[in-house]
């Protein structure tokens, strides 16, 4: 008997499942990109691991500018029916140099590429609770 809640967030390196007696519990799998640049395979993990889930780098300078991390949105996309939702990472909040992407800009260029997702800003202390 289990009297806690499984956690809704597994990394894609975990199991996929937890599994409680007579219950089955399926694992939001959330994949966090970290410094990454675009790249095909990006496609190939989307397709491979099929994350929920996706947070994507928009800062530019060595790492995806907003542009790039749309695109990189929809080769994760590519044969992975399960993303629904990215959300932009490596920004800054105050003190932004010229040229750095921001969460308005990778918006925009999700809207451009006409891909049906959600992109979640979350606010500075602001908690959220993801689902699939």
């Amino acid at each position: 008997m289990v009297s806690r809640k499984p956690a809704l967030i597994d990394t894609l390196l975990g199991a996929p499942h937890i599994t409680t007696g007579r219950h089955h519990y399926p694992l939001l799998k959330v994949l966090m990109a970290g410094s990454t640049g675009l790249t095909l395979d990006l496609q190939l993990f989307g397709q491979r691991f099929q994350p929920h889930i996706a947070m994507i780098p928009i800062m530019g300078r060595y790492m995806m500018h907003p542009d790039d991390a749309a695109y990189a949105a929809k080769l994760l996309m590519t044969d992975n029916p399960n993303l629904k939702t990215v959300i932009p990472q490596h920004f800054r909040v105050k003190g932004a140099f010229p040229g750095m992407g921001t969460p308005a800009q990778f918006t925009m260029e999700v809207e451009k590429l006409g891909l049906p997702l959600r992109v979640l800003v979350p606010q500075v202390g602001q908690e959220i609770e993801l689902r699939k």
